[in-house]
C-alpha cells in the first residue's frame, strides 16, 4: 500500500472518528424525553392573531404534558397539482403548570376525510421547558367543534 493511500485511509477514519466524538458530545449535552398524548381542540375567534383567521384551543393529555393548547396559524394554502388537500404552518403553544412550550409545525389536512398530519420543530419554552427543542409528529382528524383530535408524539430534549 502506497504511504498516499495509507494517509488518506487514516486522514478519512480520523474525520470520522472525529464526528463521533462530537456527535457523541452533543448527545451527552442533551437528555431527551419521548413525548406521547393526545390532543383535542375546537376552532375559536376570540384573541386570534392569525393572517388567515385560523386558530383553535383545547387541551393535551399525556403522561408528563398536560396542559392547554392554543394553535395559530400563520399559513393556510391549496396544495399543488389540484390536490384537494390544504397545507398549513403556524404554532402551537401548550401551557402547562410547570411552563409553557413552543412548537413551530406545518401540515396537510384533507377536506375529504378529515384528516390531518403534521410536523412540528420545538422552538423554544418557559420554566420546566427553558431551552427545550426537539421534534413533535402529530396525526389526527376534524371534530365537530370545527377543530382536531389526534396523537401528538416525538422527543423534546433538554440542555444537562
Amino acid at each position: 500500500m502506497s504511504t498516499a493511500s495509507s494517509s488518506a485511509r487514516h486522514g478519512a477514519g480520523g474525520l470520522v472518528l472525529a464526528a463521533c466524538l462530537v456527535a457523541g458530545a452533543a448527545a451527552a449535552a442533551e437528555r431527551c424525553i419521548p413525548l406521547v398524548a393526545q390532543t383535542t381542540s375546537e376552532r375559536v375567534t376570540s384573541d386570534c392573531a392569525s393572517p388567515v383567521g385560523l386558530c383553535t384551543a383545547g387541551t393535551v393529555s399525556g403522561p408528563w404534558l398536560n396542559g392547554e393548547q392554543r394553535y395559530t396559524a400563520s399559513l393556510l394554502a391549496p396544495a399543488p397539482g389540484g390536490a384537494s388537500a390544504l397545507l398549513y404552518a403556524g404554532t402551537i403553544e401548550i401551557t402547562t403548570a410547570a411552563g409553557g412550550l413552543s412548537i413551530s409545525d406545518f401540515g396537510v389536512f384533507d377536506p375529504a376525510t378529515g384528516a390531518i398530519a403534521e410536523v412540528g420543530v420545538i422552538s423554544g419554552g418557559s420554566g420546566a421547558f427553558q431551552g427545550a427543542t426537539g421534534r413533535t409528529y402529530l396525526v389526527g382528524q376534524s371534530n365537530a367543534g370545527g377543530g382536531f383530535d389526534g396523537r401528538l408524539s416525538g422527543t423534546v430534549c433538554f440542555e444537562r
